[in-house]
């Protein structure tokens, strides 16, 4: 079943519908669903789709130029899509190279290429030509960037995110609420990670067996994640662990690590790139060098929280006590995870801008706004009800947040539901209460 996508699928089809030249490069992060999005898409069209592979070019250039006119000479890149162009005759045609950096990392030139095809072909032909790719830094040198010999030649452009959760929970749908709170904080909303967890078998067997086993293939994914960006990642490694550890700017992880700031920086900026990790800035606070940098990948996230580098090498002996130690610490992580939840609610109900705010020691969760309201919400993911000193806190921390002009509106997220003394406090002061049921009913 093909779930999501409805945005990124609307927009190629609209671009198909032009029936002029299109240019499209679509990007994200490994097993996100770029190829079953592309799947989807040409669905009853006409279309040659290729998949690089890594390696030889001339095998690449073989097997490309066998697809598109039978022929299995090596022949130029650009001289195989002058045969696709041929082949139209005209007409629409789809042209996709898949895993497009299995083509240029070795063989550069051939940006180049597709360059000069497309300076020759794009006033008069209809072909219709994707390049997809999951190396985020080959695509941004190659195809993206300003230095790219292809910048600038896009005609549309679709960077696939990971779902969000109420997507995820769809994939998810066999799972109870929490549970499947708990998975999607374990792998984030990766299509191809949801898709390995079993409603019929327990929470417990789902982490020990799709999870934390090393034989299944969520195990070994963040590895090949970095395998795939950096040709020596361990120094990434220890900057993502770090950050893991509560060190969350560039001063403090340099410190941890006797590295430099300026090298943190730039490591850390590379990493934002591949959207592995996220700048986070104190919300309306404008200009600031009060940053925040955070894991933002959930597998990556959860990997270096529960497994890196107690389990790295884990084999079938260590799996209890990993599961163990994830049980014990479970409830502190999916904290934040809850937190991220609710600013996606938030953002879905009446509010364009959502983040967190801190000054020193104080922090409020999620603080949204839209034209003529700033929300200042607090999130508790925990066993308990949620009782009325929260409201306390939170009313007291918000006199601490300038809102520019617009009115103050209060909101409670509770896993768990509220107090009776919680629940007359709001309604006295006019709090928004929401438990899990109300946000998913």
């Amino acid at each position: 079943m093909f779930i999501g996508r409805e945005f990124e699928l609307k927009a190629l089809d609209d671009l198909y519908k032009e029936d002029k030249f299109q240019f499209i490069p679509i990007t994200g992060r490994r097993r996100v669903g770029k190829t079953r999005l592309i799947e989807e898409f040409v669905k009853n069209k006409d279309t040659i789709m290729f998949k690089a592979v890594p390696g030889n070019e001339n095998i690449n250039l073989s097997m490309f130029n066998e697809l598109v006119s039978g022929d299995t000479e090596p022949i130029r890149l650009d001289r195989i899509l002058w045969r696709a162009e041929e082949r139209s005759k005209g007409k629409r045609l789809i042209v996709v190279i898949d895993e497009y950096p299995n083509l240029v990392e070795n063989a550069k030139h051939n940006g180049g290429l597709i360059n000069n095809f497309i300076e020759a072909v794009k006033d008069t032909s209809k072909l219709f030509l994707i390049l997809c790719g999951s190396s985020m830094s080959i695509m941004e040198s190659e195809v993206l960037g300003k230095k790219s010999p292809l910048y600038g030649r896009r005609t549309g452009q679709i960077r696939l995110r990971p779902f969000d959760f109420e997507t995820s929970r769809k994939m998810l749908s066999g799972f109870g609420l929490t549970d499947a709170i708990c998975l999607y904080g374990l792998v984030g909303g990766i299509p191809y990670y949801l898709e390995q967890f079993d409603p019929s078998k327990s929470l417990k067997d789902n982490i020990r067996d799709r999870y934390l086993n090393p034989t299944g293939v969520i195990a070994g994914e963040p590895e090949l994640m970095f395998l795939t960006e950096f040709r020596k990642p361990a120094s990434y490694y220890s900057v993502i662990h770090a950050i893991s550890k509560g060190r969350l700017t560039p001063s403090d992880i340099g410190q941890m690590l006797d590295m430099k700031t300026d090298l943190v920086s730039h490591m850390l900026g590379k990493l934002t790139l591949l959207g592995f990790i996220t700048k986070d800035e104190p919300f309306g606070k404008g200009k600031t060098k009060d940053v925040h940098y955070v894991i933002k990948d959930r597998l990556l996230a959860s990997y270096f929280r529960f497994i890196y580098p107690a389990y790295k090498e884990m084999t079938g002996s260590d799996i209890d006590d990993a599961y163990d130690y994830i049980v014990t610490n479970l409830s502190q992580y999916l904290g934040h995870v809850f937190e991220d939840i609710c600013m996606e609610y938030v953002l879905k109900h009446g509010y364009s801008k959502a983040g967190k705010w801190w000054s020193g020691p104080m922090e409020i969760d999620v603080i949204a706004s839209n034209e003529s309201t700033v929300l200042l919400a607090e999130c508790k993911y925990r066993n308990e009800l949620t009782d009325a000193d929260l409201i306390d806190e939170l009313l007291e921390k918000s006199e601490f947040v300038n809102p520019n002009g617009l009115s103050k509106r209060y909101a409670l997220f509770s896993k768990s539901g509220f107090t009776k003394v919680a629940e007359l406090r709001a309604k006295s002061d006019r709090i928004e209460l929401f438990s899990l049921e109300k946000m998913f009913q």
